[in-house]
C-alpha cells in the first residue's frame, strides 16, 4: 500500500513579484493533522515509513538560501545541499 497526501497550499500574495517573493526564507504554517483509516487489511507484518518534502525537509531551496544565495555554489556547497535534501525517510517504523 501507498499513500500519497499533498497540501498545496498558494501562498503568493497577489500582486506580488516571485521572484521576489520566493528568495525569501518562507516557514510553512500548521495545518492541523490528517487521519488515515484503513481498512480491508490482510493480516501480516507491515512497516510505515513516512517522507516528507517542504520546508527545511528534503528541501534544498532553504538551505541555498541558508548560504546566502551564492551566485555560485562550491563543490562543498552542492555536497552539503544534496545531503539535506537526500530523500531519507522522515520516519522509518519497524515492523508492525
Amino acid at each position: 500500500m501507498q499513500l500519497l497526501l499533498w497540501d498545496f497550499t498558494y501562498t503568493l500574495p497577489d500582486s506580488t513579484n516571485n521572484q521576489n517573493y520566493y528568495i525569501k526564507d518562507l516557514p510553512s504554517k500548521p495545518k492541523g493533522k490528517v487521519t488515515v483509516n484503513l481498512s480491508h487489511v490482510p493480516a501480516g507484518k507491515y512497516r510505515m515509513v513516512l517522507f516528507k518534502v517542504g520546508y527545511r525537509q528534503n528541501d534544498a531551496h532553504t538551505g541555498y538560501i541558508d548560504m546566502g544565495r551564492p551566485g555560485q555554489l562550491s563543490r562543498q556547497q552542492v555536497a552539503q545541499l544534496k545531503n539535506q535534501s537526500n530523500g531519507k525517510p522522515f520516519l522509518p517504523e519497524p515492523l508492525m
